[in-house]
């Protein structure tokens, strides 16, 4: 990720919440303030949206859409080695 932009210990905290909401499929955006807020932020500042998508790379997690509603949908991405992993299907966890 070598964007050229600075990011500060803060916009990285806000990167790392931003995933971790995506973490809890049954939380929803429109309930909680705070995910609603980074949740747009993500939609709408291009250097933040780099950030979450390189930190949800780092945790090896596809960032399948941000939606306004549903919130940040995440899959597993694909563990090394395995040619099966991308059919699996369960959360963050």
């Amino acid at each position: 990720m070598n964007t050229g932009y600075a990011y500060s210990a803060a916009d990285l905290t806000d990167a790392a919440s931003l995933v971790s909401f995506g973490c809890q499929p049954r939380l929803r955006p429109l309930a909680v303030p705070r995910y609603r807020d980074l949740l747009q932020r993500y939609r709408r500042d291009g250097p933040f949206r780099d950030a979450v998508d390189a930190m949800a790379e780092g945790l090896n997690m596809d960032l399948i859409e941000a939606h306004e509603a549903e919130g940040l949908v995440l899959h597993p991405g694909p563990a090394p080695g395995s040619p099966t992993a991308s059919r699996t299907t369960r959360s963050c966890r």
